[in-house]
């Protein structure tokens, strides 16, 4: 079910998004590679971890301060994991280190706190249906994604990504994020083709 944001909510997010991104896009932008503007994967990169800095687990998945927040990635090659590791390195969120992790198996999905799903990856469903109830913050890129039970859904429509959000999914989680993710996402972000 996805439930339409207020203006207000919008307005809140948006201030919040742009600063998230103008810190990691900056960030980006300083590094050695001296890119003129963000790549798509670099943009997904910073969503998934603005996504994760607004979201909040329940104490037993991130039991010590220092906890590893895990972010995997299923499906897909190497290309986007590498830039992920690239744009997040040395980054934490509240005081808990990034571990970046290419997933092989569906085993290791219920060792994440983030998984982003690669268009690629064709078992998605039966993915999303053994982590039922699981604290984890399932992010994908698919058109049917937030239908099979996904939570946020990062779309690509004319060289923008937006996001939605199916709210229902994160609270079956028990995974509550802040007043800054509305239950349907309108931010976007450009990105050269």
């Amino acid at each position: 079910m996805k439930l339409r944001p207020s203006s207000r909510e919008l307005d809140a997010l948006r201030t919040a998004w742009k600063a998230g991104c103008s810190f990691v896009i900056l960030a980006l932008l300083a590094s050695a590679t001296a890119q003129q503007s963000a790549s798509e994967y670099q943009v997904k990169a910073a969503y998934l971890y603005n996504f994760a800095k607004m979201s909040q687990w329940p104490a037993p998945f991130l039991p010590d301060a220092d906890s590893a927040l895990i972010v995997g990635v299923y499906g897909g090659d190497e290309d986007f994991v590498n830039v992920l590791r690239a744009t997040l390195a040395g980054k934490a969120i509240n005081g808990h280190p990034l571990e970046i992790r290419h997933l092989q198996s569906a085993e290791e999905l219920k060792y994440c706190h983030v998984v982003f799903f690669r268009a690629s990856e064709r078992a998605t469903p039966s993915m999303i249906a053994a982590l039922d109830h699981a604290s984890v913050l399932l992010v994908g890129e698919e058109k049917n994604f937030l239908d099979q039970g996904g939570m946020i859904n990062l779309a690509l429509t004319n060289g923008k990504i937006s996001f939605d959000v199916n709210s229902t999914s994160l609270k079956r989680a028990h995974i509550r994020y802040g007043t800054n993710l509305p239950a349907q996402g309108q931010i976007r972000s450009r990105y050269p083709n």
